[in-house]
């Protein structure tokens, strides 16, 4: 199996992602529910977005923190931290204390933890693989993540209310399996350059001028901001989905009735074809990722794979973001799962080539920064949708998802560029030297 052939750590972090995210799933969902349930809707939707921005700003600090200190010492202590925040959600919500504000408190320390963490595991993944193996370890990486979160949703939807404290020490035990695992087993894959190893940690907790300069160089790698840029405006495509998609089809599908089997009829409404959408993503991914991935790996020609599935990806979306129609709405979300399944693990693998080795946590953390802003772009949607008219709003979903295509391509056109021109140079010094 190809899997067992990936550097050890890579096998690691990906056991441990699924595990985290297989856990999480139970519970951090449904935290909208429960803050809202507690301390209104209007407050919960305030102490959502601070848990957002803690992270937002977190990451920044992770990100270069684990370039000056290396990933492994970062990912100990946020992980450490992490799990006693876990400790203190149990003991929030145990039969002998109920507290919404502890909770929030310690989830405010959880998203803390989670920006220092991400950014030096992803650079980790980046650190001990290469150009070849990238490809199937995002793959992997994919298709676990969407496995575990089929299942912890399916969890923690049928015991979140009834068995929350039970499903918080899950969380607690699993958290310190994780951080077991980090401290015993992982190893650090980074050593700092002495120039960054010389900068006092007091200084660079307490001096935003340190952070604002690394920054200000990973900025100035202007094909890296158009990569980040285009994967913002493509990834927003498919977080509509869930902001105005949803909204429109809760507001204009027609109930209907889908005869399932004998007299057993499904009675379907806009939500329920939301939920249904979903989980057919979810499932053709754990489906037909693994397949799909080796596929393309095998394939001499990736980008035009690539390019194909960006296309059919974008076109996905854009009509659901307009029809009623169920049986469209479902070859819809096939094609933008298959687009999907295709263009993620080679985009990925790009942005690992295109980053600065020396400040790979730094662009990971940037590039967090685009996720974070694709959903933004979702969210206005729902505003813009006021306004604008179903098929004017597919019109603008497949407009912005084909300039984000036109960065991506703009970037991998001139990655190729420098690929050709330094293997020409080699050429040419090597008939010298002859």
């Amino acid at each position: 199996m190809e899997f067992l052939q990936l550097h050890r750590t890579i096998q690691l972090r990906i056991l441990t992602t699924f595990i985290t995210r297989l856990t999480g799933t139970m519970i951090f969902p449904f935290m909208a529910i429960y803050f809202a349930g507690y301390l209104g809707a209007g407050i919960a939707g305030i102490l959502l977005f601070s848990s957002l921005m803690v992270q937002l700003i977190a990451g920044l600090y992770g990100g270069y923190l684990a370039d000056r200190w290396g990933r492994k010492t970062l990912m100990v202590w946020g992980e450490g931290i992490q799990c006693l925040a876990f400790l203190g959600m149990m003991l929030a919500n145990s039969p002998y204390l109920q507290s919404a504000w502890i909770t929030f408190a310690m989830m405010i320390v959880h998203s803390l933890c989670n920006g220092l963490i991400i950014p030096a595991s992803d650079a980790m993944l980046i650190d001990v693989s290469t150009p070849q193996t990238r490809t199937l370890m995002y793959s992997v990486n994919y298709w676990s993540i969407n496995l575990a979160i089929t299942f912890g949703a399916f969890i923690g939807g049928a015991l979140f209310s009834s068995h929350r404290m039970e499903l918080f020490g899950l969380l607690t035990i699993t958290g310190l399996g994780i951080w077991l695992i980090t401290v015993f087993l992982i190893t650090e894959t980074y050593v700092p350059q002495a120039s960054a190893q010389q900068t006092k940690r007091w200084n660079i907790l307490t001096s935003g001028k340190l952070i604002i300069r690394n920054y200000h160089e990973v900025w100035k790698d202007r094909l890296f901001i158009i990569f980040v840029l285009g994967n913002m405006l493509l990834l927003s495509t498919e977080f509509h989905l869930t902001q105005y998609i949803g909204v429109r089809l809760q507001k204009e599908f027609v109930p209907q009735s889908m005869l399932i089997w004998g007299n057993w009829q499904l009675e379907l409404n806009g939500i329920k074809i939301l939920s249904m959408i979903q989980i057919e993503n979810t499932i053709g991914i754990v489906l037909l990722s693994l397949f799909l991935a080796g596929m393309i790996r095998r394939s001499k020609r990736q980008i035009s794979w690539m390019n194909i599935a960006v296309l059919i990806y974008i076109t996905g979306f854009a009509v659901m973001a307009f029809s009623n129609t169920l049986w469209i709405l479902v070859g819809a979300m096939l094609l933008a799962t298959v687009g999907e399944l295709i263009h993620v693990p080679i985009r990925q693998s790009l942005l690992a080539q295109i980053i600065n080795d020396q400040s790979r946590s730094s662009y990971m953390a940037v590039n967090g920064i685009g996720t974070q802003g694709a959903r933004a772009i979702a969210a206005l949607g729902i505003t813009l949708g006021v306004w604008v008219p179903a098929y004017g709003m597919s019109i603008i979903i497949a407009i912005v998802g084909l300039i984000g295509f036109l960065c991506i391509s703009y970037v991998i056109s001139r990655v190729q560029a420098s690929t050709k021109a330094s293997s020409t140079q080699a050429v040419t010094k090597n008939q010298v030297t002859l």
